[in-house]
């Protein structure tokens, strides 16, 4: 999401590519649930600059109290026990 080359901290190399949903059916990785949540920040208020927001107005917004209450009022909803794959 930042535009930053994964390829090059590898050297143009992909070490291991697997879908998620084989990844799942392999026992690689246990089924999940994703919840999304309604992000309340107003990016029209953030300054664009050369292909991308400028990061001090950037983390400003998403540094605002109410979007940080928003985030753990959700976490708390929907919390859960945690997933221990192979324990009875």
């Amino acid at each position: 999401m930042d535009n930053r080359d994964l390829f090059a901290l590898c050297d143009d190399n992909v070490i291991y590519e697997i879908y998620l949903k084989d990844a799942i059916n392999r026992d690689l990785l246990v089924p999940f649930k994703y919840y999304g949540i309604r992000d309340i920040t107003d990016y029209d208020n953030i300054d664009y600059k050369n292909g991308s927001y400028v990061i001090e107005d950037l983390e400003r917004e998403l540094s605002k109290k109410e979007r940080a209450n928003l985030v753990l009022e959700n976490y708390l909803k929907l919390k859960g026990i945690r997933t221990a794959k192979g324990r009875n």
